[in-house]
């Protein structure tokens, strides 16, 4: 590919037309090779998938991503922290197979951090976002301020062998 050179003093283009134009061309995904089987899960055995970046498009990557028992979202997967968004994440999430969900919020859930001082947003992101937008999250763990022990995860998964370990 042509490397694009883009003049930030220029004003040819908006910041929707670059996206729509450059950003959001170069954005691919593909389908990993993986080394073994994704079927092929070995018996008490636990297979993490950690995803982020979605921007509001979890429903149009749910192909891609691999079966797993805990999901992992690491960020921004709405573009500017909306209900409608928000909504549309959590439905699309409820899809996905697998046992557990994890998701942490990103630069781009605005509204998402509790002590956040709206005035020093940028121009573009003032009246965006959803106040403490994370409540509308259903059947995840959702991460803000604290730790879960994965441990307590794996107690819910294999009692058995947790048992054996004590």
């Amino acid at each position: 590919m042509d490397k694009i050179v883009i003049d930030p003093r220029t004003e040819l283009y908006s910041t929707d037309e670059l996206w729509d134009n450059f950003y959001s061309k170069e954005r691919i995904v593909k389908k990993v090779k993986f080394s073994c089987h994704l079927n092929d899960k070995p018996e008490n055995s636990v297979r993490i998938v950690c995803i982020s970046d979605t921007h509001n498009k979890l429903s149009e990557i749910a192909p891609f991503i691999p079966p797993g028992d805990i999901l992992i979202h690491a960020g921004d997967f709405t573009n500017f922290g909306s209900i409608e968004e928000i909504d549309k994440f959590n439905d699309d999430l409820q899809k996905l197979p697998h046992t557990y969900k994890v998701i942490i919020a990103g630069n781009h859930e605005l509204g998402f951090q509790d002590n956040e001082d709206e005035s020093l947003r940028d121009e573009i992101y003032l009246n965006k976002g959803t106040k403490k937008g994370y409540e509308r999250l259903q059947n995840c763990i959702y991460l803000q301020d604290k730790t879960i022990e994965v441990s307590d995860i794996f107690k819910k998964m294999f009692p058995q062998i947790v048992g054996q370990l004590q």
